[in-house]
């Protein structure tokens, strides 16, 4: 039987990816980023590494008013 191969190109920006994730591979993907492993290829060569986020975590600068 004959085959047709043909290659395609497709572009897929990292907002329409994480977009078409489910909430699991989301979860599973910031364990990937926050690994050892990614974290050391998001380093600037010269520079600091990217920010991490963690909503989980705030913290103000600001003493607690409601005891003074």
């Amino acid at each position: 039987m004959t085959k047709i191969q043909k290659a395609f190109t497709l572009e897929i920006t990292p907002e329409q990816f994480l977009n078409s994730c489910s909430p699991g591979e989301l979860m599973e993907l910031e364990v990937l980023i926050l690994s050892p492993r990614y974290q050391a290829l998001m380093k600037y060569p010269d520079g600091p590494t990217l920010p991490i986020i963690n909503p989980e975590i705030t913290t103000t600068d600001e003493p607690d008013n409601e005891n003074h």
